[in-house]
């Protein structure tokens, strides 16, 4: 059986051995990358987040990922209600877990 290889987004010509998943003005991004492009993304974004701030809550309702968001939360240790809002610092935290987890 073949082997799948996964190339670099960015330079079309290395291996990318990791995703990076990103949301810029309300739209969602997926990119293969290489280690290397890995690790400028996060240097150059590591700037951007030092300056911003985390509102308190997200306004996404009825999002069918909140169960698995609360679920995984609950398994991780995470206090979050059975309802309502859930704070934008667990989403983050559970978007980057899945990132983690993705490749």
């Amino acid at each position: 059986m073949d082997k799948i290889i996964k190339i670099d987004d960015i330079d079309g010509v290395t291996t990318a051995t990791q995703r990076i998943h990103f949301t810029y003005e309300g739209i969602n991004y997926t990119m293969d990358v290489s280690e290397d492009n890995f690790n400028a993304y996060h240097k150059t974004m590591a700037f951007y987040v030092e300056h911003a701030r985390v509102p308190k809550y997200t306004r996404i309702r009825n999002d069918p990922k909140n169960d698995q968001i609360r679920k995984w939360a609950n398994q991780n240790g995470m206090t979050i209600a059975e309802r309502g809002r859930i704070p934008t610092a667990i989403i983050h935290a559970y978007n980057h877990a899945q990132i983690q987890e993705g490749f």
